[in-house]
Formats: structure tokens, C-alpha cells, sequence
């Protein structure tokens, strides 16, 4: 019977550069090697990758690559999950590098509260690839999956916070209980539509607890493409039409599962704000804009979810 008690998925697909960082940290994980191991889902990737994660198979019995055709980050999860073995199963990005200690604290949270929680999670660091715009406040680090700063202390989430699949680890009954990732939904190659948070509320419905500790830390390389204020204005607006694909999919799972109906599903339709002249649109795109761009961001976000509730938005 293995002893394995944590596998770490690391879903990748043509980025060898910074996998070769994360897999390099993933084997200095304090942790015993024979208590976890790492699963590298290769999804269909053309570059080194098979290459470069066999070599560290080879030098690391722990380590295993497995080979996913199908593109999607919510199937390469789906397909990491089916190769593990262990009851906890965490996840994090090929371009992350987690914490010598990242496994070990999971692992730990888990043994502390084993009868309720059903997610853990941590904090991330940004790997600045350029310098960090003035602009970029710390608010706006939640956008880019890093600084979620929730807490100093670790505790339960409250109502309006959420984990980063970069920094996450699940019990394997809480992902059996939804069914997994929703594999319709979710990012595929670089689009920005995101499927992650749905699992979660949906796992959080189930009953079970979303546990936070600061000291679960990993690190996240951003790139320079994502440092411009175009970026963060695509990425609300298609984090909106996200919202509104994830709320119908819950609502439908939730039926499906005979989960607790929740109280704070409904959209305010009368709360959301759309610019009403050509010189108010303007100023929405403009870089040189005197306005609070975390408002604009969120006009933006309100607009994708109005537009693909009414099947204006259409691919991805």
C-alpha cells in the first residue's frame, strides 16, 4: 500500500522555462519523498517539456509525467487528479515556485481539521518580470492571483474571499462530491475565460470548510504582457463573462447535487453601471484617464456579465 499522502499536480503546456523553476522547487520540498509526489500533466505541449520533465522523473521516484492531447487547464486537472493516489491533492502553476515548506503545511492544515475542510490554501508572491507600474496598487494584485493578504493569522474564509488555484490543495472527497473541474468552462491556451472558483463555492455548498494560512506560501512570475492597464482591462471584462457562465453552472450543479440553495447567488441588475456617452467610453479605454481605474475595472467586469447573459459574447 503506498504511503503517499499528498500528490502536487503541475498542469504545463510550451512554458519548459518556468517548469524547469517550479519542478526544481517541487524536489526540494521538505517533506519525506516517500509521503508525496508530483504529477506533471503535459498538456500537448510542442516545445522541451516531455524532455525536461522525464529527466527529473529519472532523478526523482516520486516524480511522474503524464500526457494529456486534450487542451484545457480544467481537463489537465481533471487528468492529474485520476493519476493520483493520495487523499489530498494539491495544485500550482507551471510558472509558480513553491515554498521548500509549501506540501508540508498543506498536509499539516489538513491533519488539523481532517472533518471539515475540504480546500487549503496559502498566499502568493509576485516574481516581477518588469517593473511594477505605479499604477498597481495592491489591490490589484488579486487580478494577477497574488497578494490575496486576507489575514496575518491563518483561519476559515468569510464571506467575499476566495483561494487561487495556484495555492490550493483539496480533499479528494470534496473534489468527488462535484464532480472535479468543470471541463466546458476554464481556461484553454492563453484566452483569459476562467473557470476557477466555481469548484470551490460549490464544494463550499457541500458543506465542507475553505481553510486560509499565510505561511502557505508560493511564488508567481508575472510577465511584462500582464503590467499594462489593456491587460487588466481585458481580464475584468472577460472575468465578468466568467462570472456569469460560473453562476449558471453552479445553480445547474448545485440542482444536480441536491446542494443548500445560498442566499447571495442573485445579480442586481439595477447596480450595473454602463456608460452613458461617447466621451464616458472613451475615458473607460484611455491610459491618460484622471478617473479610479479599480472602477473602471469594475465597469468593465459588470459589462461582460451583462453581455454574455444576453448570448452577446460569443467564443472565448
Amino acid at each position: 500500500m503506498s504511503s503517499t499522502r499528498i500528490s502536487a499536480v503541475v498542469c504545463t503546456r510550451d512554458r519548459r522555462h518556468y517548469l524547469a523553476h517550479c519542478l526544481s522547487a517541487l524536489q526540494k520540498q521538505t517533506l519525506h519523498p516517500s509521503i508525496f509526489d508530483v504529477i506533471i500533466v503535459d498538456n500537448g505541449s510542442t516545445d522541451d517539456t516531455h524532455n525536461l520533465a522525464q529527466r527529473y522523473c529519472a532523478r526523482n521516484d516520486n516524480f511522474r509525467y503524464v500526457h494529456e492531447n486534450r487542451t484545457g487547464l480544467a481537463i489537465a486537472r481533471n487528468t492529474g487528479i485520476r493519476a493520483s493516489s493520495s487523499d489530498i491533492i494539491a495544485f500550482t502553476d507551471d510558472d509558480a515556485v513553491p515554498d521548500p515548506t509549501w506540501l508540508a503545511r498543506l498536509l499539516d492544515r489538513f491533519d488539523t481539521y481532517h472533518a471539515y475542510v475540504g480546500i487549503v490554501g496559502g498566499d502568493v508572491t509576485p516574481i516581477w518580470e518588469a517593473a511594477r507600474p505605479e499604477w498597481l496598487d495592491d489591490a490589484l494584485l488579486r487580478p494577477l492571483s497574488a497578494g490575496l493578504k486576507w489575514s496575518t493569522e491563518p483561519r476559515f474564509l468569510r464571506p467575499g474571499e476566495w483561494l487561487v488555484e495556484v495555492n490550493s490543495a483539496y480533499h479528494r472527497s470534496a473534489l468527488a462530491r462535484i464532480g472535479g473541474f468543470p471541463e466546458h468552462l476554464g481556461r484553454v491556451g492563453d484566452t483569459l475565460l476562467s473557470g476557477e472558483g466555481g469548484i470551490n463555492i460549490l464544494i463550499q455548498r457541500a458543506g465542507f470548510g475553505l481553510f486560509y494560512d499565510p505561511a502557505i506560501l508560493v511564488q508567481h512570475h508575472i510577465p511584462a504582457s500582464r503590467l499594462t492597464k489593456s491587460w487588466f482591462r481585458r481580464r475584468s471584462f472577460w472575468q465578468g463573462v466568467s462570472m456569469n457562465l460560473l453562476t449558471r453552472y453552479i445553480d445547474e450543479m448545485a440542482q444536480k447535487l441536491s446542494l443548500p440553495a445560498s442566499a447571495n447567488t442573485a445579480q442586481i441588475w439595477e447596480e450595473i453601471r454602463v456608460p452613458v456617452s461617447p466621451s464616458a467610453w472613451a475615458d473607460l479605454f484611455d491610459d491618460r484617464s484622471r478617473s479610479d481605474f479599480t472602477d473602471q475595472l469594475y465597469v468593465l467586469e459588470q459589462l461582460g456579465y451583462l453581455l454574455e447573459s444576453q448570448a452577446v459574447v460569443i467564443g472565448r
